[in-house]
């Protein structure tokens, strides 16, 4: 089923349907609700399946595979967060202690999400582009139960500018962070210029020297 790039404002899928493909709605730019039916069939929803449906601000489900939860798409076990709808007007957003991963793009463009909050040991793996676009983001932490964020994670975060609490404070682990996954070094100093962590301060050994020249150039 794919009705990419259609003036469609309103989906209810057939109960029929076992799958959504990728990009398979991407940019339909007046859809604003989604509904997973009861006894619906559907077990998975591809990447991307949503890309650009700027107007998205509800989803419902009724099934066995999927619920919702605050808003938020997620598989039935809640192990996986699926899909935040970019128009919800959530401003802050929990994470259930059972979730482990955010898939690709999850939160992309969702512009009115000002905080969000993981707690300690649920999530491992934050996905490509989970938060991408998120322009009104302040703040988010990151504990030390992620072990892995994906590439533009936090690309065109704009707002993210201090007070970023992150707790693994290994030297790859922040490379990748602030090289790949896209988060500005700034958004982790804490909001009178130091680096912070989870032991406020981030000691000089754990970066790389181009990322220490950076760290220093931001307190100086």
């Amino acid at each position: 089923m794919a009705v990419r790039n259609s003036g469609v404002t309103n989906i209810t899928f057939p109960q029929t349907l076992t799958s959504i493909g990728i990009d398979s709605f991407a940019d339909c730019l007046y859809l604003e609700e989604i509904n997973i039916p009861e006894n619906s069939a559907l077990t998975s929803i591809g990447i991307g399946a949503f890309r650009g449906c700027m107007r998205l601000k509800k989803i419902s489900s009724f099934s066995n595979s999927y619920r919702v939860m605050t808003g938020a798409l997620f598989t039935y076990n809640l192990d996986s967060l699926v899909l935040f709808p970019p128009a919800s007007e959530v401003t802050s957003f929990s994470l259930p202690g059972d979730t482990r991963f955010i898939n690709e793009g999850a939160f992309l463009s969702c512009t009115n999400l000002v905080s969000i909050f993981i707690p300690s040991d649920s999530i491992s793996y934050i996905s490509t582009s989970a938060f991408e676009s998120c322009s009104s983001l302040t703040w988010i932490n990151i504990p030390i139960c992620v072990k892995d964020v994906g590439a533009n994670a936090f690309k065109g975060c704009s707002k993210l500018n201090c007070g970023i609490k992150v707790e693994n404070t290994s030297k790859l682990f922040l490379e990748n962070l602030f090289t790949n996954a896209k988060l500005s070094i700034q958004s982790v100093k804490n909001c009178i210029g130091n680096i912070i962590t989870r032991n406020c301060l981030f000691y000089t050994n754990i970066f790389s020297s181009s990322l220490l020249m950076i760290q220093v150039i931001i307190i100086m």
